[in-house]
């Protein structure tokens, strides 16, 4: 998740947006309109990052790593960087929630493979039917957000109309 420096009223401590940000968790429901006000005047804690699916890939991260930092610390550098190679220099919106589809389905099909991998390691001879299931229907939504990405792009693509004359025969091309 992205790091900034909280531009607050001058007098707000730490502590008492430590405190807001625990009520807030807690489900109280008094501090709303406070909640309201700071992402009003700090638009960055939801806008432009992704908070849901940064969530999600915090939640798989864990759940491959376990407690093992250096674990996380990879998986994480791992993500960025397939985000990074995916998104490319000026990605849409729709391009980069798709990227981060891609990214978080990446993630499940790697704990499903791990999962798979410590059952042969357990001296089993065969995944059980759910556990292929689960990898097939991993695997099928991987895919799924890959393709659909590049379906966009090709759908974004600026496209030309072009007449070809030869002789008696005229032929009209699409060229992307």
């Amino acid at each position: 998740m992205q790091e900034f420096s909280l531009p607050v009223e001058s007098g707000t401590s730490y502590d008492s947006l430590k405190s807001l940000v625990e009520q807030a968790q807690q489900g109280d429901t008094s501090i709303l309109p406070l909640i309201r006000t700071l992402l009003d005047q700090v638009p960055e804690l939801w806008q432009n990052s992704h908070v849901l699916a940064h969530q999600v890939e915090k939640a798989w991260t864990n759940a491959l790593s376990g407690p093992d930092l250096m674990s996380k610390e990879i998986i994480a550098r791992e993500i960025e960087g397939l985000r990074s190679q995916l998104l490319g220099p000026q990605p849409t919106p729709l391009e980069k929630l798709l990227v981060d589809r891609i990214c978080i389905c990446w993630l499940a099909v790697q704990h499903s493979e791990l999962h798979s991998a410590k059952r042969f390691n357990d001296r089993a001879v065969v995944l059980t039917q759910s556990e292929e299931y689960r990898l097939d229907k991993v695997h099928h939504r991987f895919l799924s957000a890959i393709r659909e990405l590049a379906r966009v792009r090709k759908l974004l693509q600026p496209t030309t109309n072009v007449q070809v004359n030869i002789g008696a025969h005229q032929t009209n091309q699409m060229i992307a």
